[in-house]
């Protein structure tokens, strides 16, 4: 009990003493909260609010690929321009509108 526990304090003492690491893992668990309801949550979404069949939902599954791809492409041509901690700053401070949107719309349509 006591190697497995004390080394996987030592791990997270390592996360915690080197910044970079723990800004990495920090974006990885605010990405990860909301990120992880987006998807789960995106088929019911897109059935009892939006009314979609299975075309439809597959293809709000190829904009966020689109999207993504974008992304990436943006980054690659702009990355050496902007520092990545601004860059990495900025498209969380997009991105969580992005993802907190349906949710204050399906309360609105659904009239509660």
């Amino acid at each position: 009990m006591g190697g497995a526990l004390a080394q996987a304090l030592e791990g997270f003492r390592d996360v915690w003493n080197h910044n970079r690491v723990r800004t990495s893992f920090a974006l990885f668990a605010v990405v990860g909260v909301f990120g992880w309801s987006y998807s789960v949550l995106m088929p019911a979404f897109a059935h009892d609010v939006l009314h979609l069949g299975e075309r439809g939902y597959g293809l709000l599954l190829g904009a966020t690929g689109v999207g993504a791809l974008i992304g990436a492409l943006t980054t690659e041509a702009f990355g050496s321009v902007l520092q990545p901690r601004t860059t990495t700053s900025w498209l969380t401070v997009l991105k969580a509108p992005q993802l907190r949107e349906p949710y204050s719309w399906t309360r609105t349509q659904s009239g509660s």
